[in-house]
């Protein structure tokens, strides 16, 4: 029996660097490139590093090894735990974020310090590498004190190449009155069930709890499912400005886009007919 009240080591994970097999071993690999600068068409079979190599002269971090055994992985969240740097790379000319934030803070309805501080950490880390990214923080000082809304737009001048960014925080408000965004929560089992706080001391859920029973993971898997729909315009009429300014700047949206755009609003539809 796994539980929270039968310990297990099926319910705790290691917080120490894990040591895997290095797959690179015996690889020549460039270490880094830098975030404006395209991959070079270069044959890089007999490619060694070395400490005149320019594009090492980019690399921020501890290059990797190709001589050693293993490897010490570490999760990317001990630096912040929102995926930007795999997107931000201007050669992916990603538009439009949606921003999904689980990360731990210390207040469960109202705005703080600690509200916005995952996404704070993602404008920093483009800044110090000169990567377009919409402003957080001067936008962020007009919330302090308020309610924390289902979702929050960053974004900046259509005409601009700055991608805009919906961010969702996990908050449980409208939530607690509505099953859905049109129908209200009737009975007493349907109120009872939306009851319940995302963090502090009474939350059920926290970083280092890894065991959910069915009604917990169900409670936040519909909150989140639910402040989505919530803002389903929002999110269709910034792809659409996105189309508009992808236009007026000359870019070709091409067939792939066009498809994923399409195949996401008739998935939508038929979510919300169910």
């Amino acid at each position: 029996k796994i539980g929270n009240d039968n310990p297990c080591m099926l319910n705790v994970r290691p917080v120490n660097p894990g040591r895997i097999y290095n797959p690179f071993r015996g690889l020549s690999l460039r270490c880094s490139f830098l975030a404006d600068q395209k991959i070079p068409e270069t044959d890089m079979t007999d490619h060694k590093e070395d400490e005149s190599d320019k594009y090492a002269d980019g690399c921020k971090y501890q290059t990797l090894r190709q001589d050693s055994k293993r490897l010490k992985v570490m999760d990317s969240g001990f630096a912040f735990c929102s995926p930007y740097p795999l997107l931000l790379r201007p050669q992916r000319s990603v538009d439009i974020f949606l921003s999904f934030d689980f990360s731990l803070r210390n207040e469960d309805l109202h705005v703080n310090g600690s509200t916005f501080k995952q996404l704070e950490k993602a404008e920093e880390w483009a800044k110090e590498r000169h990567i377009p990214f919409p402003p957080v923080k001067e936008k962020i000082v007009e919330y302090l004190g308020e309610e924390i809304q289902e979702c929050y737009v960053f974004g900046s001048s259509p005409e601009s190449c700055i991608p805009v960014i919906l961010h969702f925080p996990l908050v449980n408000k409208k939530f607690r009155q509505y099953k859905n965004p049109e129908v209200l929560r009737t009975s007493d089992e349907e109120l009872d069930f939306a009851k319940f706080p995302c963090f502090g001391k009474n939350s059920d859920f926290g970083t280092f709890k890894f065991h959910y029973d069915s009604k917990e993971f169900d409670r936040l898997s519909q909150l989140m499912e639910f402040n989505t729909l919530l803002h389903k315009d929002t999110i269709i009429q910034t792809i659409k400005n996105s189309i508009i300014n992808i236009k007026k700047q000359g870019r070709k949206l091409d067939i792939y886009n066009i498809a994923r755009i399409l195949m996401w609003r008739k998935g939508n539809e038929k979510r919300i007919d169910m």
